[in-house]
């Protein structure tokens, strides 16, 4: 397994979640293998491709689902993973931040860019100082 550092997300309350996520999914999958419960590499092209496609399209994309075979709606294989993590969550304490937006920062971003706002005024929305951090 391999988690690699997420892109930076603009919203506390997402990066939180994200971190919770990546946590929980590291713990549920020890855990699977601790229990002898099979977790077989998938083939890097099927990774990439939805690799690709959540890129492109974001939470209102599709997946591969490599159980069934065929795509299935980002939101809802999220969804999925969330409720396979969600042992190892509690275990760890980092259910109670699992959460997953209604749209993402990229999808947010294009519909302020799409509704008139521009490049400047999307990126200083996404740099403004809304929380402190520290101490």
């Amino acid at each position: 397994m391999e988690i690699r550092v997420a892109d930076g997300q603009p919203d506390l309350l997402e990066a939180q979640s994200l971190a919770a996520f990546m946590a929980a999914l590291t713990a549920r999958i020890a855990r699977a293998y601790d229990d002898g419960d099979p977790v077989e590499p998938l083939p890097h092209r099927l990774i990439e491709e939805n690799f690709w496609r959540a890129i492109r399209y974001g939470l209102s994309g599709e997946l591969l689902d490599f159980d069934r075979g065929a795509p299935i709606p980002a939101r809802q294989r999220l969804e999925e993973l969330l409720e396979w993590v969600l042992p190892a969550a509690e275990d760890i304490g980092a259910a109670p931040y699992l959460a997953i937006p209604e749209r993402n920062a990229a999808e947010r971003q294009i519909e302020r860019f799409e509704g008139g706002a521009t490049l400047e005024q999307i990126y200083a929305e996404q740099v403004r100082t809304t929380e402190p951090i520290g101490g």
